[in-house]
């Protein structure tokens, strides 16, 4: 979770979801994928995940 604000003091919190798909090369192991997906949360679940 993370929470984003901007300058004029606007708040949103977000959920971010990670997902890495490695390969085995001959250099060692590689990053050949990553894939990222993000939902926006009300920012009260943020103060009662982060403390703010």
């Amino acid at each position: 979770m993370a929470r984003l604000e901007t300058l004029d003091g606007t708040v949103t919190g977000i959920r971010t979801t990670t997902s890495l798909v490695w390969r085995l090369t001959d250099s060692g192991w590689r990053i050949i994928r990553e894939h990222n997906s993000s939902v926006v949360v009300p920012v009260k679940t943020i103060r009662d995940q982060l403390g703010r």
